[in-house]
């Protein structure tokens, strides 16, 4: 995987350096030459140090793929005051070299605790998947519990989303071409769900849909996939469109492609990818639900027919991965400190004391009233910009250090784990998302809107009943052992 990598480090970065040489005075060839360079070098190290030069979904290796994405890309374009978004091109500037600053620094995070370790992640890889793919009979002791948690949570979802599906009205409104009356609905329903009055265990309720039901339907798929049982294909299928359903009613996109990628991770964790054609055709894929979602939701601008609204939902999801998430990280570069004093670590302080029950304050929700005449919603700056909002330029290396040690320190703790069970496999597959997530919306209380301990207590709990399942099975084995007539030992054979 190194020479991919290398390969297209080097024409990318030959070609930025053939056009500095044509237009020497271009403001940004060079940040764009240096952006590439520290991509290059941190997309190599965490290869081959947190994947042992392996194709393996690495946290640090999702987290600078989602960066480079979903907001890198977007500095450039908002250097120019892209559709009027950033009048500022400092604070552009300062985002693209922050980025190049973190990367470097996560780099040397994930070299400094390999070098610190013993371990090997190339072997390790190797022993993941030479291990055998485990749903011992005791694990189906877990069946009854899993039913009805999922029953429960389905009834908890359905009181959370007021017993209303709208995604089914606006499919009916899209397949009769009635497109503007979609996007109206479609909004209506977002207004509704941004501002109806709140309860203190909302947020808790809302994770059933968001993180239980999706984790009980990961390890049904693992179960069906392992034993190929009738059951467990059955329950899959209906837990995998039950969640999309769900997850369709908060009427946004980015929790199901979410939830699709956390699929395919535990799709990777039983059979083991190799780089082929498949890799086009599903990022393809992605890319043509993303925009298929967004004439579904009433997204974007409309147009005349549907081939025209194709087009008007394309430009409008490429606007949305590579310029409105960038556009809130870049607005934190504007704001601090010029306008709004350094937080010093306030931020994720306020973080930790938005777990508890009722109204918290929310740096994303800071920012997106500075982005939006909208006075609710939250915005998604990158982590990167969390960084810097507390401290500027030091906190941006320092932290980004931290999150590369920390990085390599889970990726090898996932690595190793013995049992591919469907238990463990659905547990690392969130893992290895969720701990990457603050690329995408909104810095470290990223991973707990995501239903981080929801996740962390049901694992707990399933894994909890498993045991017992197995100590009473072993129980009932001891005592149907001993039931048993033992055959009387023949007499040893005597010495003359």
């Amino acid at each position: 995987m190194l020479w991919v990598i290398d390969g297209a480090g080097a024409l990318t970065s030959l070609g930025v350096a053939l056009y500095g040489v044509h237009d020497p005075n271009h403001p940004l060839w060079f940040p764009a030459l240096a952006s590439i360079l520290c991509f290059w070098v941190a997309v190599r190290t965490v290869v081959r140090y947190g994947c042992g030069g392996y194709f393996w979904p690495a946290p640090a290796l999702i987290y600078l793929g989602l960066t480079f994405i979903m907001h890198h890309l977007g500095f450039f374009a908002l250097y120019y005051n892209f559709q009027g978004l950033n009048p500022n091109p400092q604070a552009a500037l300062n985002a693209i070299w922050s980025m190049n600053l973190s990367y470097l620094a996560l780099a040397l995070g994930t070299y400094l605790y390999q070098r610190a370790v013993s371990q090997k992640p190339a072997a390790m890889i190797d022993r993941h998947y030479a291990a055998p793919l485990k749903a011992p009979p005791e694990r189906d002791g877990l069946l009854v519990p899993m039913l009805v948690v999922f029953a429960l949570a389905l009834a908890l979802s359905w009181y959370q989303v007021r017993g209303t599906l709208p995604i089914f009205q606006l499919a009916k409104l899209v397949l009769s071409g009635q497109y503007d009356q979609a996007l109206m609905l479609g909004t209506l329903s977002r207004l509704q769900l941004n501002t109806e009055a709140s309860y203190a265990a909302q947020g808790y309720i809302g994770q059933m849909y968001t993180a239980v039901i999706p984790m009980l339907s990961y390890i049904w798929f693992a179960f069906a996939l392992i034993t190929r049982k009738r059951r467990y294909i059955i329950l899959a299928v209906l837990s995998v469109l039950t969640s999309m359903t769900l997850l369709l009613a908060g009427m946004a996109r980015a929790p199901v492609l979410i939830y699709l990628i956390q699929l395919a991770l535990v799709n990777i964790l039983i059979f083991r990818p190799r780089l082929s054609m498949k890799w086009v055709y599903g990022i393809g894929g992605t890319a043509a639900a993303y925009v298929l979602l967004s004439i579904l939701l009433g997204r974007g601008r409309i147009g005349e027919g549907f081939l025209q609204n194709l087009w008007f939902k394309f430009a409008y999801a490429v606007e949305r991965v590579y310029l409105t998430n960038s556009h809130s990280s870049v607005k934190v570069f504007d704001l601090f400190p010029e306008q709004l004093p350094f937080r010093l670590g306030h931020t994720w302080i306020n973080d930790l004391t938005n777990l508890l029950p009722g109204p918290g304050h929310s740096f994303t929700g800071e920012i997106y009233d500075y982005i939006s005449v909208f006075k609710f919603g939250t915005a998604s700056p990158h982590f990167v910009a969390e960084m810097w909002a507390n401290g500027g330029w030091a906190w941006v290396i320092v932290v980004s250090l931290l999150a590369g040690i920390v990085y390599q320190w889970l990726n090898l703790r996932l690595l190793a784990v013995k049992a591919r069970t469907p238990l463990k496999l659905a547990l690392v597959g969130l893992l290895l998302f969720i701990s990457a997530y603050p690329a995408v919306a909104g810095g470290l209380i990223a991973p707990i809107n995501q239903g981080l301990i929801s996740i962390a207590l049901l694992y707990w709990i399933l894994s909890g009943l498993a045991r017992i399942s197995l100590r009473l099975n072993g129980v009932f084995t001891s005592s149907q052992k001993s039931s048993m007539p033992q055959a009387t030992p023949a007499p040893k054979p005597s010495r003359l």
